[in-house]
């Protein structure tokens, strides 16, 4: 456990690190480990309903793999709000997390985010991996993220920047890989493979404001049960290209029934009176 507003912890690790056992970050915590080190447990930031001394951070760096971690909300990885309410004082700060090289596998959220459940922090991605692919080249259903309401990856309240990393296989009822409930999520040379919306947004679920900058793939992702193939737009959505390209959407499909606006837009669904732009750098 981590408090106090002049305290921190700093974990470093070689290769092949280990670390087991929850860890609940309510200061400053940072852990760097080396190639093929794992965290068995989840990573808690900030107690709901606490009076906490000091805005918590968290920074990761990898290669980590987190695997098989479960929660109500948020397998592998929670970030609370304070509680107002319950004598928690609000944040006075812009509190951040910075994930960088980490892969994560099988972890479920019987509710949200089956990876991370973002609440509070705004929230920076990258050269991370959810799920696997197989020998063939396809998204491995059987090590994707999964949640059984929305964000089969990720569920975020505030604004997140992913960059250089990959989503294969996750799998939720909304939101296949992501939900953004109502602030920015940016998108960065990510690609999105195979992943699964048991009703609508194969790929991504957005509520807030989308923004998809240089070149993003989006392939064989699916809603089975709604609208949006790759994305079901519920806020305004960004695309600008770069030297590297544009965002690039290949054999994806929506199959919805009447009940959720049968099959429309197997590659994105605007369900929104915002603009949509499309841009060439």
């Amino acid at each position: 456990v981590v408090g106090g507003s002049n305290v921190g912890l700093t974990i470093a690790g070689s290769k092949d690190s280990s670390i087991t056992g929850d860890i609940h970050a309510d200061g400053k915590t940072s852990i760097k480990l080396g190639e093929g080190s794992t965290i068995d447990g989840q990573i808690i930031v900030g107690y709901s309903g606490e009076l906490l001394p000091a805005v918590p951070s968290l920074s990761l760096k990898g290669p980590i793999t987190m695997s098989g971690q479960s929660g109500s909300d948020g397998g592998a990885i929670v970030i609370n709000q304070a509680d107002i309410n319950t004598g928690a004082r609000p944040w006075t700060a812009n509190p951040s997390v910075t994930i960088d090289g980490l892969t994560f596998t099988q972890n479920s959220a019987t509710n949200s985010g089956g990876a991370i459940y973002n609440e509070s922090h705004n929230t920076t991605i990258s050269n991370t991996t959810f799920g696997a692919l197989d020998s063939m080249g396809n998204a491995d259903t059987t090590m994707g993220n999964t949640a059984g309401s929305q964000g089969g990856a990720l569920y975020s309240y505030k604004t997140v920047t992913l960059s250089d990393s990959a989503f294969y296989g996750n799998a939720s009822q909304n939101g296949g890989a992501i939900w953004n409930q109502g602030s920015e999520t940016q998108l960065g040379r990510t690609v999105f493979k195979g992943n699964t919306a048991s009703e609508s947004g194969g790929a991504v679920y957005s509520m807030g404001h989308l923004d998809m900058l240089g070149s993003n793939t989006f392939t064989s992702n699916s809603a089975t049960g709604g609208s949006g193939g790759a994305i079901y737009l519920v806020g305004g959505l960004n695309a600008v290209g770069d030297d590297s390209g544009g965002s690039i959407f290949t054999g994806n499909t929506a199959s919805g029934g009447v009940t959720h606006k049968s099959s429309r837009g197997g590659a994105l669904f605007n369900d929104s009176n915002e603009f949509l732009s499309a841009l060439e750098k």
